[in-house]
């Protein structure tokens, strides 16, 4: 019999984190090492694989860059890990939570995935639990996350949570039936946060999503966990409203009862935005970089990206990987104009441009 080559570590792209087995494989996973990079002189006298070689670990490297954490972003961190840890051991009834809410590539994903990923952490570290280790008979999943898509109803959420558990489901379970299955099973695994992305799909001017909500409110209530949300303008969505007009708004318990993050694009030349790209540029592995290269870009960068920090860093990475393939190995306005970036930030930039 012919024996199987084992599978390289990396080939396969990583399990979607909105199962357990993905969202332990997240939290578990190593952090990526920086390479060695070479100096000018030391580059000159390497042989061809050499640079090959380093090439593809550079390739690597920028491809999967570690996230960039803004002073916001560190106390946004800090301060819902704090939430969630105090509300560990709260008693009965629902308890606070938060809410991430900003345009798209503000960073609401990664922020809402480290902040899942760092109390996961944190938890299984003061019981002297390691990665991926259950206790007692049932698994340990101390935290949830699942993403909303479409027209949300109280039945596609509830598979949504069941998917993630990995709870099989009967096409004839009722609504009531794979609640409760939900209600234990979060209770049995432990779990203590419960992380929903993308909740502006729920409309809350719909019935469906003033029905999603309540059912939300309602797990609050029977689930030990702190739930938090990100999304795109819960103005509009009506989430703090709860359908409610303004003059009732008053009467929201979304409103009261989750603290609320706002994100917004950097505005150029400020302390925040040259912060940001300095924390980039540290992380740039090129063999021709110099200091400062990326901050002589600002104004460049921001006509580009508008501030969006999703925008940016997706100039940047790839903008290093294009130096990186075509021997430049280093970022320049000419490396960068070749970068094709989302519509949004395009058709300024080409405004701009005439």
């Amino acid at each position: 019999m012919t024996q199987k080559k084992p599978v390289p570590v990396g080939l396969y792209p990583q399990k979607a984190i909105t199962t357990f087995e993905g969202w332990r494989e997240h939290v578990g996973r190593p952090e990526i090492k920086r390479p060695k990079l070479p100096l000018p002189q030391e580059w000159k006298k390497m042989s061809p694989d050499e640079k090959n070689q380093s090439k593809r670990e550079r390739l690597i490297w920028h491809a999967e860059l570690p996230p960039i954490e803004t002073r916001k972003i560190e106390n946004i961190i800090l301060d819902t890990i704090e939430l969630a840890s105090s509300n560990y051991r709260a008693g009965p009834g629902a308890r606070p939570g938060f809410v991430l809410e900003g345009d798209g590539t503000l960073g609401k994903t990664t922020i809402l995935q480290l902040i899942g990923r760092r109390y996961e952490i944190g938890v299984r570290a003061n019981f002297g639990l390691s990665l991926g280790e259950d206790v007692g008979e049932n698994m340990f999943i101390p935290v949830a996350y699942i993403t909303l898509s479409g027209t949300v109803t109280i039945k596609s959420f509830n598979r949504e949570m069941a998917k993630f558990y990995g709870i099989p489901v009967s096409p004839h379970a009722t609504e009531p039936e794979l609640t409760e299955v939900i209600e234990l099973v979060a209770g049995k695994c432990g779990t203590t946060l419960i992380l929903i992305d993308d909740i502006h799909f729920l409309k809350m001017r719909n019935k469906s999503g003033q029905d999603v909500n309540n059912h939300l409110k309602a797990l609050a209530s029977k689930i030990p966990a702190t739930f938090g949300y990100a999304g795109v303008d819960l103005n509009e969505s009506g989430l703090f409203l709860e359908g409610r007009s303004e003059e009732r708004r008053a009467r929201s318990q979304t409103a009261h009862r989750f603290s609320r993050y706002l994100l917004v694009p950097f505005k150029s030349n400020g302390i925040d935005y040259l912060a940001f790209l300095k924390k980039v540029e540290e992380q740039l592995c090129l063999v021709l970089h110099k200091p400062g290269d990326v901050l002589s870009l600002q104004e460049y960068i921001h006509e580009r990206t508008k501030g969006y920090t999703g925008a940016i860093a997706q100039l940047l990475k790839l903008g290093a990987r294009k130096a990186i393939r075509e021997k430049k190995e280093r970022l320049s306005i000419a490396v960068l104009d070749g970068i094709k970036l989302a519509n949004a930030s395009e058709s300024s930039h080409r405004r701009r441009r005439g």
